[in-house]
């Protein structure tokens, strides 16, 4: 039976040193919610199940994919109960919380339709084309991407999809190149054919005499359409595609977005991503604790500027037991010298001794400048002090 199954699988969890809490219902968020009871949602009975169940555990459960952002608002708009939140109209749902809010309602609703596996054997709705002549030429390559954007926007249309993963190949006489555009926004008939162009023109401009015979297109990741949210509406359609040109031109790189990582500096706490690739991996490091990392207000503008702190003994520096040498006095960045009114810290960091990496420790210091103006800082100790940033 299904809950003697779920037993075996909690012994074996066990056996492996593993806490393990088992759900069983007819749709996967629904299971991942029963576990946290560790029920048996009868078949057909997941949504008077998830009626009782609050809302806030949408966004205690990273695993369900829903923002957290939208699920505190949910809330504070009154919705305690998943049953309040999925007898509410879907366009309005839609139109206030966007994608994010649809998330959400489908979970509430039990209408989630996900698999626990993608199907092996799914339509191919790949578009190509064989030009009698091959492709020399970028005005060429333009007819031909227009042409192909539009079946393929057809063919999507018709099944009530969009692409948001497109996949660019164009085979010839010597080998077959491939490009995936990957995008937040949906992509529409124009938004295909100019990625097709731009891709094709930087082909032929590094094919070094090389032709195109044949060109092709194909949905990598397709989604249902959804309306544009009032609250965190998308960029203009016209940045999406100046981003996408610099991406075509000068590679996916050229074009970078801060994601908010983990870390005990503030430095540490910034990583960049390829504009429209996905920053989950990277994001979900900063939900750690990180102990001993720098408290609130975080400095606003970074540094790496030498630094020399001088006290009544001399130097200021950091001793072994993480403490500093002397009172500090005197902060000197670069020509300018700052008279010191004050200071927290030093807190010291080890945390890439398996690396080889040095030990550190930060250091907050406030002072003014010539004219009395205060100033602040955050430095980091390395055997030698820096300006990791500045309040401003």
């Amino acid at each position: 039976s299904e809950a003697r199954a779920a037993e075996k699988i909690i012994d074996a969890a066990a056996r492996a040193g593993i806490d393990c809490l088992a759900g069983i219902a007819d749709e996967i968020p629904t299971a991942v919610i029963a576990a946290r009871a560790q029920r048996v949602v009868e078949p057909g009975a997941s949504r008077a199940f998830l009626a009782g169940q609050p809302v806030r555990v949408l966004g205690v459960e990273e695993s369900l994919g829903c923002e957290p952002e939208v699920v505190d608002t949910l809330e504070n708009l009154g919705l305690r109960l998943l049953g309040e939140l999925a007898a509410l109209p879907t366009t309005t749902v839609s139109t206030r919380f966007g994608r994010a809010g649809l998330r959400c309602h489908a979970i509430a609703a039990a209408e989630d339709d996900r698999l626990v596996a993608p199907a092996i054997d799914g339509e191919d709705l790949s578009v190509w084309v064989r030009p009698e002549d091959p492709i020399t030429r970028v005005d060429e390559a333009a007819f031909l991407a227009r042409a192909l954007a539009a079946r393929l926007h057809e063919a999507l249309s018709r099944r009530g999809l969009v692409c948001q993963r497109l996949s660019v190949q164009a085979v010839t006489h010597s080998t077959t190149l491939e490009r995936t555009w990957h995008t937040r926004a949906q992509l529409s008939e124009r938004a295909m054919a100019d990625r097709v162009r731009w891709q094709l023109d930087a082909w032929l401009a590094a094919g070094g005499g090389d032709v195109i015979c044949e060109l092709g297109l194909r949905p990598v990741e397709c989604s249902v359409p959804t309306a544009r949210s009032l609250w965190g509406a998308d960029s203009s359609d016209e940045a999406q595609r100046v981003i996408a040109r610099l991406q075509s031109t000068l590679g996916t790189d050229a074009v970078l977005t801060p994601v908010d990582v983990g870390g005990r500096g503030v430095s540490e706490r910034i990583g960049m991503v390829a504009y429209g690739d996905s920053a989950e991996e990277k994001a979900r490091a900063a939900k750690g604790s990180w102990p001993g990392r720098i408290p609130p207000p975080l400095p606003a503008c970074m540094s790496g500027e030498a630094a020399t702190l001088v006290g009544a003994g001399g130097e200021v520096y950091v001793t072994g037991e993480a403490v500093l040498s002397t009172e500090p006095a005197t902060l000197r960045v670069g020509k300018e010298s700052f008279e010191v009114t004050g200071w927290a810290g030093p807190w010291p960091v080890d945390d890439g001794w398996w690396r080889g990496k040095a030990p550190e420790a930060r250091l907050q210091v406030v002072g003014v400048d010539g004219r009395g103006h205060p100033r602040a800082w955050l430095l980091v100790w390395t055997g030698a002090w820096r300006v990791e940033a500045r309040f401003e």
